[in-house]
């Protein structure tokens, strides 16, 4: 028999809360409830052309052709559904996870190389275009391929990864223009590495295959001059390079939301940490201003296109939007992930990088939900209420191919100005086009081509820099002229704050919808909050009487609990193995699952909060949130708030609710577990899998999640797109994820791989499995107030 290895230290189980990080990762790259804005829905249209058509629709939209090539065949296969369009975004988005990691160990070895996949995991910008139908995800993959190219080919320039180097510079000039950016910065490095260094040779190898790369762009030479003369950003402006930087920087930490600016500083400190900083202890950093060598060449080549980039776009008079900076998305990460190696004491490395992966995962959730157009709704609208035959005219053009993605067939339907399809638009010399069209006149020809029995729909959005009160003007005169059949609909479709802003895809209504979020988890917040302060004031009101009476009555030998209070009896288990680990318990401590006392350490590392104190803070945050959660569910399930306010009530002051004020896993548990429920209510699948995973670290019951996901799960799956398929599949193995997660480092450990669920099953600690019926009975009990109660002897 083998002798059983120590129990390791609450920091081994880092791997594990890595290994959490990436499932919910990868779950936020897999689905989004957003419907396709305008750049998607185009991008969609344009790839299902037959592939001789393909260079003439670019050749007026403006872009280089790989990923309409890639889009074309994945949709030939899979559909062109919203989620099969996302999903091959979704799969580059995921590949890109363990390039990261082996660039990451090229940049700074095996700690760099998890960090890296957590941050790109946890990365709100990462997700966000993992989860769009449109190029960034392939090329933020394909840069990850270019710096282990580029690094690999300097340490040993053989024929086939200098070949290798070459064919991705040729892949991303065919993936996004910007990559013309990239391209000479990386040329001007490799120049200098070549004049100066110990990469003479294998600089000049890289060199050939950088021009061979270049090369191969040849055949799409001309297409791109024409693009050049005749399209480019009609629909914005040239801006000074510094605001495009900022607000590149800004996006990366998750733009202008509430955690985009909480995260954005400590990004900015590890960015700073990352090219400068160097570890000499625990407790200390050293900033060397020379950089360090290790994560130098990333920050150079980052940096310098970003400005190269920024510079250039203002020269030449085209707009910037922050989804270009893509590029150098992969250099970002890598840098932070440098940063974060700094820290060389576990406990602060751990701290910091939870901040990161907590915020990331706000905003990564926050992309989930929130619906980046109103085209959804306005196609439900035609679709309820237009007949065959009327006339919908777009105005402008861009508002086209959302909506009519979803619009009924049969409609007569065209775009302003140039009565185009309003699958398509048309960007060849834009502006100057729109200067010969007369809305008068162009309302006079709808008039002409509806009958005098339809209706003439006008969708139209304010608020478009190359349409300022033309769309108004066309309302107008249609209202007019046929004031009894016109119908106008002022929607704002791919606006913010009256401008187009695409890159964020927020619009009216998803203000409205999210301030109407915001009103409702204020009204569940309000329902929790008093019970959930009165069960503390009895719980910890009880624990005084209690103390005190002890003292009044000389109680001898004092009973333990007074002593341990909030952190008594199985409570003292999870502080010891958070504040000790593992290791400082005996075996019998494996059966308490590490979610908490890893969130309790976590917490620990905050000033003026200790480990204990930090286990009793989690706890009573998730009875609030378990209370807030459960009043969203109920209001969801039944619409009755009244009787949503009872049931919070009464989950938090029945009986057995004192252990949600006590240091035990039950409060976090519940707490994912009514999110669970809540996520698959409303269909959101990957959060769904997030809670259950969480679930399944807090405590082995949070398996029974698997059966309400697979009963939602398998709700309507014939009518189910593949990729909601996969999405539904995740939310039914995230619970299981997270027990076996547990069940397998144990397994790791003490070569027992039920061991954790079998000391549940000790005589002297749980006892052995009951018959159901009887345990159910005594769990009712419990509910009316038998638990801990005794016979009292009259005698």
């Amino acid at each position: 028999m083998r002798p059983r290895r120590p129990l390791p230290s609450l920091a081994r189980l880092l791997s594990v809360s890595v290994a959490a990080v990436v499932v919910v990762g990868v779950a936020l790259r897999l689905y989004t409830t957003s419907d396709l804005w305008l750049d998607e829905a185009l991008t969609v249209n344009i790839a299902r052309l037959p592939l001789g058509d393909l260079r003439g629709a670019l050749e007026i939209d403006g872009a280089p052709p790989l990923f309409y090539l890639l889009l074309h065949v994945w949709t030939a296969v899979f559909g062109s559904s919203d989620i099969a369009a996302r999903s091959l975004s979704g799969v580059a988005g995921v590949a890109a996870l363990p390039l990261a990691w082996y660039a990451g160990r090229r940049v700074g070895g095996i700690t760099t190389a998890w960090l890296s996949v957590v941050v790109l995991a946890s990365n709100p910008f990462a997700v966000r275009y993992a989860t769009e139908a449109r190029m960034y995800g392939l090329e933020i993959l394909l840069v990850f391929a270019g710096i282990l190219a580029l690094r690999r080919g300097l340490e040993r320039p053989s024929p086939a990864r200098v070949s290798l180097f070459g064919l991705v510079l040729a892949l991303l000039l065919y993936t996004h223009y910007w990559a013309f950016y990239l391209v000479p910065v990386v040329v001007a490095l490799l120049v200098f590495l070549g004049w100066r260094g110990g990469y003479a040779d294998a600089a000049r190898r890289l060199l050939l295959a950088s021009a061979i790369g270049v090369l191969a762009f040849a055949p799409w030479v001309p297409t791109l001059l024409y693009q050049r003369a005749h399209t480019g950003t009609p629909w914005g402006e040239a801006v000074l390079p510094g605001l495009p930087i900022g607000e590149t920087f800004s996006d990366f930490a998750g733009g202008i939301e509430h955690e985009g600016w909480l995260l954005l500083l400590p990004m900015t400190a590890l960015m700073f940490l990352g090219v400068f900083g160097r570890a000499t202890d625990g407790r200390h950093i050293e900033i060397d201003l020379r950089t360090r060598p290790d994560v130098r060449w990333e920050a150079l080549v980052g940096v310098a296109t970003v400005v190269v980039g920024t510079t250039a776009s203002y020269l030449a008079g085209s707009a910037f939007q922050t989804r270009y900076s893509a590029i150098v998305l992969p250099f970002y990460v890598l840098v932070v992930a440098r940063g974060l190696a700094c820290f060389t004491d576990r406990r602060v490395l751990a701290g910091v990088t939870g901040v990161v992966v907590a915020l990331g995962f706000v905003g990564g959730g926050r992309n989930l939900v929130e619906n980046r157009t109103q085209a959804g709704v306005v196609a439900e609208v035609l679709s309820a209420e237009a007949e065959p035959g009327d006339v919908v005219v777009y105005c402008p053009d861009q508002l086209g191919p959302s909506v009519d993605r979803g619009a009924p067939d049969g409609l007569d339907a065209f775009t302003y100005p140039f009565f185009g399809d309003p699958a398509r638009v048309d960007w060849t010399d834009y502006e100057e086009r729109l200067t010969t069209v007369d809305p008068s006149d162009f309302a006079r020809r709808t008039l002409e081509r509806a009958r005098d029995d339809r209706a003439v729909w006008l969708v139209w959005g304010p608020g478009y820099r190359t349409h300022t009160g033309t769309c108004e003007a066309l309302a107008a005169r249609l209202g007019e002229s046929r004031d009894a059949v016109t119908r106008v609909l002022p929607r704002r479709l791919g606006l913010r704050d009256g401008r187009p802003d695409p890159v964020r895809g927020t619009v009216s209504r998803t203000r409205w919808s999210l301030r109407a979020e915001r009103e409702t988890l204020v009204d569940a917040l309000r329902a929790a909050a008093p019970p959930w302060i009165i069960a503390r004031v009895l719980v910890l009101g009880s624990l005084a009487l209690a103390r005190h009476l002890a003292s009044e009555m000389a109680v001898t030998p004092r009973p333990t609990q007074l002593s341990g209070g909030l952190l008594s009896w199985d409570a003292s288990w999870y502080a010891d193995i958070a504040r000790g680990g593992y290791a400082a318990v005996p075996e019998p401590g494996l059966r308490f699952f590490p979610l908490l006392p890893l969130l309790g350490r976590a917490l620990g590392i905050a000033p003026a909060i200790d480990t204990d104190l930090g286990i009793l803070v989690v706890v009573n945050l998730s009875a609030l949130a378990f209370g807030v959660l459960l009043h969203r569910l109920v209001v969801h399930e039944t619409g009755d708030r009244d009787l949503a306010r009872r049931s919070v009530w009464i989950g938090a002051l029945a009986p057995p609710a004192f252990v949600l004020v006590m240091g035990y896993a039950e409060a976090p548990m519940m707490a994912c577990a009514v999110a669970a429920f809540l996520a698959l209510r409303t269909r959101r699948w990957g959060l769904a899998a997030a809670a259950g995973l969480l679930a399944g670290l807090a405590r082995p019951v949070g398996l029974l999640l698997i059966v309400p996901a697979l009963v939602e799960a398998l709700r309507d799956l014939r009518r189910a797109p593949t990729g909601e398929r996969l999405a539904r599949a995740t939310a039914v193995a995230g619970p299981a994820a997270g027990v076996l997660v547990y069940l397998i480092w144990v397994w790791d450990r003490t070569d027992d791989l039920l061991l954790a669920i079998r000391l549940h099953n000790t005589p002297d600690l749980r006892g052995g499995t009951v018959e159901p019926v009887g345990n159910l009975v005594e769990a009712f009990r419990d509910l009316t107030g038998a638990i801990g109660s005794a016979p009292v002897s009259t005698s």
